[in-house]
């Protein structure tokens, strides 16, 4: 994998997946089991959709999935995988050197380097996400955590966000905020 500069990042894989249909994805690390199966049911069907799924794949649920796309028979979605980390020091998962082989995959990075991850860098990284990433797709929300923190920045800078529709969201809904679920989940093709 080599890395390339590009103004205040570094990245490596097909760079144009930053000018397609993109969304970014986020769960909380620690999920209800109650919440848990739609959540996951989701997310395997939107790696069908021909968009591209961006985002840290921190939470063990978002790591999950990501691990399944290999194993999906129908993959149009790409993905931009963002590293709270240094890009020299990202080793390629096996399961994701085919979509990067296929132009399917791009790593990007605020950081050369940095060996570890830490709370600093993670909140620069998910600033660069905020930063090249439109459309937000929560699947769940732990009240008081951090993720609530990336929400209400999410909506303050008026990118258009959605959240799975569950009752246990349900706290979050807003006018400014679309409910998605297996129905309507072809909405986040059109925006």
């Amino acid at each position: 994998m080599k890395e390339i500069k590009q103004d205040d990042f570094y990245y490596s894989g097909k760079i144009e997946l930053l000018k397609r249909n993109r969304v970014a994805i986020f769960c909380s690390r620690e999920i209800p089991l109650s919440i848990y199966h739609q959540a996951n049911e989701l997310f395997l069907k939107m790696l069908s959709l021909p968009i591209v799924l961006a985002g840290g794949w921190q939470s063990a649920t978002e790591k999950r999935v990501l691990r399944n796309y290999k194993t999906l028979n129908s993959r149009p979605a790409s993905i931009i995988y963002f590293l709270a980390k240094g890009i020299r020091n990202f080793t390629l998962p096996a399961y994701l050197e085919k979509p990067y082989n296929e132009g399917n995959l791009l790593v990007v990075s605020p950081y050369l380097k940095e060996k570890r991850i830490s709370f600093k860098r993670v909140e620069k990284r998910d600033e660069l996400i905020l930063r090249l990433i439109d459309r937000y797709l929560f699947l769940y929300i732990n009240p008081g955590g951090y993720l609530e923190r990336i929400y209400e920045s999410c909506l303050q800078k008026e990118k258009r966000v959605y959240l799975l529709k569950h009752h246990l969201n349900a706290e979050y809904i807003r006018d400014d905020v679309r409910p998605i679920e297996e129905a309507n989940m072809e909405n986040l093709i059109d925006g």
